[in-house]
């Protein structure tokens, strides 16, 4: 999940590059990675959450396995039948999906490829963005009830026309301003940066 190290980016492709680690790909629970993700879970608007917005995950597939036929789902490739019914994933933690889907999916744990999720890269675009019509405010809503309750709360406070607690809780729970923060979040192993 992409963590904006600035309020407003116009090109998040060109200015974020710090991510957090999915939940399946976090080090070992150290002193270092204990703290650092308290930085996170810890914070009065997290609901004790990683991740700001949701863990699913979403599919990728090695090319040379098999020619894709169609796209299933964001969270799924429909592979030919035959060799392939199973499909792959290199997340490991997806047999713990509610997502039934991904009870089926073979891990490949040597794929290293990963999908960058840039959620919200700056306050305009998380002021803007439409929560209910997305799905995100409903209470009994299927993939989008993983994060917390951060999308309820920045529904909550647009309909309000409440700006300055939004970017408020912008500010604590999807960007990282302080750049010693951010150095021990990757130290720890809990974020990575990933530059191009």
């Amino acid at each position: 999940e992409a963590v904006p190290e600035q309020e407003e980016s116009v090109d998040p492709f060109l200015s974020v590059s710090l991510f957090k680690r999915h939940p399946s790909q976090l080090p070992p629970r150290g002193l270092a990675a204990e703290r650092a993700m308290r930085h996170w879970t810890g914070a009065a608007a997290s609901g004790g959450q990683f991740f700001g917005f949701y863990t699913n995950g979403k599919s990728v597939v090695r090319a040379d396995y098999a020619p894709i036929t169609t796209v299933a789902s964001v969270h799924e490739w429909t592979l030919p039948p035959a060799k392939f019914h199973l499909g792959f994933t290199n997340n490991a933690d997806l047999s713990s999906s509610p997502y039934v889907p991904h009870h089926r999916a073979q891990l490949d744990s040597a794929c290293e490829a990963a999908v960058l999720h840039f959620a919200v890269c700056s306050f305009s675009v998380f002021w803007r963005k439409r929560w209910a019509a997305l799905g995100y405010a409903s209470p009994n809503h299927r993939f989008r009830g993983v994060s917390g309750g951060l999308d309820q709360r920045a529904n909550a406070l647009a309909v309000g026309r409440r700006r300055g607690e939004a970017r408020e809780l912008y500010a604590r729970q999807v960007m990282l301003a302080d750049p010693s923060e951010a150095r021990r979040q990757v130290e720890a192993g809990v974020c990575v940066r990933i530059d191009t």
